[in-house]
């Protein structure tokens, strides 16, 4: 019996070696790359023997290669792994490839072949799609980049990833690669629950947040066709839309909004740095595997801020006990502190805070609250009864005391102003531009009435006066 590492050969002694006395055992490389123990036996009597020897595998893809890629490789890039899924692009698509290899005599060239495959020379079929290029790490341990242009109709192929060390050991991975006719395309809006929630754009076009505001996209996805030119919208059916922050490797799903027919995306700023742009990334994905991706380009900065949502709220005469706005203070500062949130206003007669009040236990118009540091604090404010038509304009003002976060945000006081509404009739949906607009409106048609009707007393005074 001929073991090898305690494991019989089957049939072993077919492996015999008349000629030179031995028996011809192949060895499984990719299993035992080190030590072969070998034993034989014969009845009562047994042998064994132990060798150390050397092989030299073709360059691996690491198990991390799971993992995404460093911030070199482009957002959507494929990452190549042994178990690679089918691939789908768009006719004259580009599509990015990128593969992990380490080797301990070192990379030597990494090529993209066509359906034909590749052999010890390279790409079967020359020249290759596409020679990749060490991206990141070294020619040891590295990624490795290239992109190919899809062709000009649509098919079915596969394309190979051949790559091999110094010393020419090589090997090669195929996979399914599809060319379609069809393409993403992706809309964002910046959903807005109140006027005074964003601040205004930076230079560069892009909204300008407070660190702990939350980052709220509306994402619109459509598919369209190149051939029949037909598209449809995307759904919670029919596509699967996520996205990742810039610092972060994983994927968050989107939720669907059936009110607002849109992808929802709603991710914490929380956590990146101050006074500097991030962005997130955003793929879309169909069935077949065909993908979208864009990025959405945001800036922080680290001004303590307060925000009143809505800006502005509309009541009737009389209406009682409704809410009428949310007062948060936004600490994006690393110190928390106590602060005093008032209410004030510029009216003589002291209108409308004796009709409102913070959404708190007791009457009180003003309260103290620890707010945490890279954290916000929100209350609400409530219409007791609208007393008095009219405007009425309220300041929510937040003040501290405390030194260490005076030092830090260089201020110890916050403003924000929110405006109540309040109208005689029933015109709570109208804003008072609108209401404006309707009078205005309505001025011009009794000019046009009165005009007319002076037009038609002239001219039965002349019909009259003719008569006679």
């Amino acid at each position: 019996t001929v073991r090898v590492h305690e494991k019989p050969i089957p049939r072993s002694e077919y492996n015999w070696d008349n000629t030179n006395k031995k028996w011809a055992v192949p060895i499984n490389t990719y299993t035992y790359r080190s030590i072969v123990t070998a034993e034989v036996s014969y009845r009562n009597f047994m042998n064994f023997n132990r060798t150390n020897y050397t092989i030299n595998l073709p360059p691996e893809i690491p198990p991390d290669n799971i993992t995404e890629p460093p911030p070199e490789i482009p957002p959507g890039t494929v990452v190549i792994t042994p178990d690679i899924p089918p691939v789908i692009v768009p006719v004259g698509g580009q599509l990015n490839l990128t593969v992990h290899l380490n080797d301990t005599n070192g990379i030597s060239t990494v090529l993209v072949c066509d359906a034909n495959g590749a052999n010890a020379n390279g790409c079967i079929k020359q020249p290759p799609l596409c020679t990749m290029n060490k991206i990141s790490g070294s020619y040891y341990d590295g990624w490795w980049l290239c992109a190919i242009t899809a062709g000009g109709i649509e098919t079915n192929t596969e394309y190979c990833i051949f790559f091999n060390d110094s010393l020419g050991v090589w090997d090669a991975l195929c996979s399914p690669y599809s060319i379609t006719n069809d393409y993403f395309e992706l809309s964002m809006a910046v959903l807005q629950k109140g006027i005074g929630l964003w601040a205004s754009e930076i230079e560069s076009g892009v909204p300008n947040l407070t660190k702990t505001m939350p980052l709220i996209l509306k994402i619109g996805a459509y598919m369209n066709s190149n051939n029949s030119g037909s598209s449809f919208d995307c759904n919670e059916n029919n596509c699967n839309v996520t996205y990742k922050r810039s610092d972060k490797t994983s994927y968050s799903n989107a939720y669907w909004d059936n009110f607002e027919r849109a992808f929802i995306l709603h991710e914490s700023t929380s956590g990146l740095p101050c006074n500097d742009y991030s962005y997130v990334e955003i793929k879309v994905t169909d069935g077949r595997g065909l993908k979208g991706i864009t990025r959405f380009d945001f800036y922080l900065n680290c001004n303590p801020r307060v925000t009143v949502d809505p800006i502005e709220y509309r009541a009737t005469l009389g209406e009682m006990n409704k809410k009428m706005f949310n007062v948060t203070f936004w600490n994006p500062l690393s110190v928390s502190a106590g602060f005093e949130f008032r209410m004030s206003t510029t009216n003589s007669e002291n209108y409308p805070l004796d009709w409102v009040r913070f959404n708190l236990t007791g009457r009180d118009d003003n309260f103290t609250y620890l707010v945490r540091n890279e954290s916000s604090a929100s209350v609400g404010v409530m219409l007791e009864q609208a007393v008095r038509a009219g405007i009425y304009p309220i300041e929510f003002v937040l003040s501290t005391e405390d030194e260490s976060y005076i030092a830090q945000a260089g201020n110890s006081e916050f403003r924000e102003t929110g405006t109540l509404y309040i109208f005689a009739e029933a015109l709570p949906e109208f804003a008072m531009w609108q209401v404006v607009v309707l009078l205005a409106a309505a001025f011009l048609i009794f000019l046009f009435f009165n005009s007319s009707q002076k037009k038609t007393i002239s001219r039965k005074k002349f019909l009259l006066k003719n008569k006679k």
